[in-house]
């Protein structure tokens, strides 16, 4: 699947967070990848990233102040 978490909007209808505004951030991604997916979710936003190796990464991104948070690397084992 290509969701990284499912979430009920509905049962957060009341309780919405609100989040601050932080302007421009840039980040990087590697020569030749490529932005396949993105999801926000618990105040947090996953940009899924597709490697020129074949690879894929998962780059963890605060909501609240667009920092990077980490990055998750995928690989296909050997």
């Amino acid at each position: 699947s290509d969701n990284i978490a499912s979430h009920d909007a509905g049962a957060d209808m009341n309780k919405a967070r609100q989040y601050s505004a932080f302007g421009t951030v840039e980040t990087e991604l590697p020569p030749g990848a490529r932005v396949v997916g993105m999801a926000v979710n618990d105040g947090r936003i996953v940009v899924r990233v597709e490697l020129p190796d074949g690879g894929h990464s998962l780059m963890v991104f605060s909501v609240d102040t667009g920092a990077q948070l980490g990055t998750i690397r995928i690989r296909t084992a050997p």
